[in-house]
């Protein structure tokens, strides 16, 4: 008896040993909190096809210090941040029970009907088609993964740090998986832009998305007929929109940059994040007379662009600078490469190929989509090596907040400064075939870095302009531009009559514009 008593004794700790095991193994499962991976495909498919010029040079030259230039703390911080203080009270789904280590919970972006809010399809970000009876939403599928568990799930969310409201719709439910969305009614009073939702299950955080809400250009343009697109080709370029951000107390910058995205465009479409003259007054102190070069005596330009081969890319212009010293002898101050992704290339063109002056250009292939937020960020510096300034662009993706530093520039000369006066950007279409085409873009918190005071400024406005100082083309068509208090928008397309324009040279503003540093 007393032999089969420390049997069973043995057996009971052994079968003790082995639950703790799988308790331990089953919690290492834990929440599925990682977010979505990025999903740029960086393989060299960029097809030149004979149309870059490659003419030029390129200088390694070896002097770029990465070291210390760049400070991603405090980007991103979920640790305690939720404040459950004045949020729904969660109530019903207190569940003493319910262990949310048991919990996996993956988002996206759907489209569901307007009346039974019933899910139809994944959205398609490359082809963003809606019906009339469609809208897009957030989704979340909930699956509890204890198998001696499978209840629905009860859960809230909460959007852009508000109220915590609870999923009151289930889409379907199915082996233990509970499908959730944000109905119309709350998607509708989303501004257009980038949004971030909070996820909870049983008042427990388990996951955080970004999402993006395109705006209704149809309230602000009408659509144009394939067949009103067609009878334009080649008529000309559509309407060239400037927009200059106006910092009213501030005279230069030491950084720059802006919030955008692109929601309709088309091949030939560029949109210009920053174009911008810069502080050349180190050049005048050297006794140095400077030539206007395609009117500007010292400046740069980039943006974004859809080329004529469908596929996108991104380009960094520095104009040479032209000048004369007091002997008489001409001198032409060209920008060098100090660093550049692996895939640019730099171009040494002099009249470039539509007479658009001298300069050096970096370009190179990015995969940037319609419908997608990004952040640009041009910063100055100096190269230590010879006391020449140097300019860097910068690109965020902002729903995956991973940068990519394109290219940093050696001017070729000391300078302090972006100058505010002189800095501006545009949405153009620079193809004539495809003038019909609409496009349009959003841009907001644009901010920079003042360089007296070393404190981040948001621009006070933004002033909006047509066609100005480029009488080399002809421009037709219909356009918009304007701001709805989050951001500011422009749109436009070689077909006449689709909306009525707003006069060239107003200004407009948002709510409450952000100085925060942007990275």
């Amino acid at each position: 008896m007393q032999f089969n008593r420390t049997i069973q004794q043995c057996s009971l700790k052994v079968l003790c040993f082995i639950m703790t095991l799988l308790v331990l193994f089953v919690g290492t499962a834990g929440i599925n909190t990682a977010y979505a991976e990025d999903d740029w495909d960086d393989g060299d498919y960029w097809d030149d096809g004979g149309s870059w010029d490659d003419g030029g040079y390129w200088d390694d030259g070896g002097s770029w210090d990465d070291s210390g230039s760049w400070d991603d703390s405090g980007s991103w911080d979920d640790g305690g941040s939720r404040d459950d203080g004045d949020s729904w009270d969660g109530g019903d789904m207190e569940n003493s029970d319910y262990e949310p280590t048991f919990v996996t919970a993956e988002g996206g972006m759907g489209v569901f009907k307007t009346g039974s809010e019933s899910y139809v399809r994944e959205n398609d970000e490359e082809d963003p088609e809606y019906e009339d009876d469609e809208f897009l939403s957030y989704y979340v599928n909930i699956k509890n993964t204890d198998p001696n568990d499978l209840r629905e799930q009860p859960a809230s969310y909460r959007i852009d740090g508000g109220i915590e409201k609870p999923f009151s719709d289930v889409t379907q439910t199915e082996g233990g998986e509970t499908q959730y969305h944000v109905e119309l009614q709350d998607m509708a009073e989303l501004y257009p832009g980038l949004h971030e939702i909070e996820v909870f299950v049983n008042n427990e955080w388990v996951r955080t998305d970004r999402f993006y809400i395109p705006r209704d250009w149809d309230e602000i343009m009408k659509e144009p007929t394939e067949e009103q697109i067609n009878a334009v080709s080649k008529s000309g370029r559509s309407t060239y929109v400037v927009y200059y951000p106006e910092f009213e107390e501030t005279i230069g910058l030491k950084e720059y940059s802006l919030d955008f995205s692109v929601d309709k465009m088309d091949k030939g479409t560029y949109f210009s994040t920053i174009s911008a003259g810069l502080d050349v007054s180190e050049l005048y102190l050297r006794g140095l007379s400077l030539t206007s070069n395609y009117g500007s005596t010292g400046g740069l330009y980039g943006g974004f662009q859809c080329l004529d081969n469908g596929e996108t890319g991104v380009i960094m212009t520095v104009w040479n600078v032209i000048g004369t010293d007091k002997q008489g002898n001409k001198q032409v101050i060209k920008a060098k490469p100090l660093y550049m992704d692996e895939k640019g290339k730099v171009l040494d063109r002099e009249e470039g190929s539509e007479g658009e002056g001298d300069f050096q250009q970096f370009k190179m292939e990015y995969p940037w989509q319609a419908q997608h937020p990004y952040r640009m960020l041009v910063q100055m510096g100096k190269n230590e090596a010879n006391g020449n300034a140097t300019a860097t662009m910068q690109i965020c993706d902002l729903t995956t907040q991973e940068w990519k530093k394109l290219v940093t520039w050696d001017l070729g000369y000391p300078c302090e400064y972006i100058k505010t006066q002189d800095l501006a950007g545009f949405l153009e279409n620079y193809e004539t075939q495809y003038c019909g085409s609409v496009r349009s873009a959003n841009f907001s918190n644009i901010r920079g870095l003042d360089s007296d005071t070393g404190e981040w400024v948001a621009a006070d406005s933004v002033k909006f302009t047509i066609n100005n100082g480029v009488d080399d083309f002809k421009y037709v068509g219909s356009y918009q531009f304007g701001s709805d208090g989050n951001s500011y928008y422009a749109i436009t397309s070689g077909v006449d009559g689709l909306c009525k324009p707003t006069e060239s040279g107003t200004s407009f503003t948002v709510n409450n514009p952000t100085a925060e540093k942007p990275y």
